[in-house]
């Protein structure tokens, strides 16, 4: 449906190749011409519990300073966490993701961010995903999003999906994670009003 959108030029620039899940049948990109799922659960059992991929294990605080440190030395500003009681909202009661501070407020246009761009390690509590908790290995009820936002405009554009990937792809690499072992799976997202392709 959006198979331009994930068609950027960084993922042709380094060597991407855009596969098709063997199991699924998402679409995804990868560097590792053997990899024939797209990486995620239940396509694959997630073996990085215990195990990880990084070069080194982080603590929950050293994650969330690395993650923090890693975009404010690109011009994010840090914000504290907002409440996870999604007071500003109508439509919800707590607070699922780092995109939800903004939302409707900010992502409509009504008022400008509190900084552009911005990173927050935001506290998320999510109920509907309570009968998944323990069988995928990555649903939980309550946890930190790290989140790294930028709100472009017609007039004002700070950064897309380019700039986006290019950086995540830097962080994980930063980590010590092998490139070989990186999947970026083609998938639309929607929530709080806004939808659209994601990776």
């Amino acid at each position: 449906m959006f198979e331009e959108e994930y068609k950027l030029d960084y993922f042709e620039e380094n060597g991407f190749i855009r596969k098709k899940c063997s199991e699924c049948g998402s679409h995804f990109w990868a560097l590792d011409e053997e990899m024939e799922n797209c990486q995620d659960a239940p396509c694959t059992e997630f073996d990085f519990i215990g195990d990880p991929p990084a070069d080194r294990t982080f603590s929950v605080e050293e994650m969330r300073e690395f993650f923090i440190d890693f975009f404010a030395d690109r011009d994010h500003t840090p914000l504290e966490r907002y409440p996870v009681v999604a007071r500003w909202r109508d439509d919800v009661l707590l607070v699922h993701a780092s995109i939800y501070d903004f939302q409707p407020h900010v992502t409509s246009g009504q008022v400008d961010p509190p900084a552009n761009p911005l990173v927050v390690s935001q506290p998320c509590i999510r109920l509907p995903d309570v009968d998944e908790v323990g069988r995928t290995g990555k649903h939980q009820t309550a946890f930190e999003m790290l989140g790294h936002h930028s709100f472009n405009t017609v007039d004002d554009p700070i950064y897309w999906k380019e700039e986006t990937v290019e950086y995540c792809h830097e962080m994980l690499k930063e980590m010590g994670i092998d490139e070989e072992l990186i999947a970026y799976k083609e998938h639309p997202w929607i929530g709080g009003g806004n939808a659209g392709p994601s990776l």
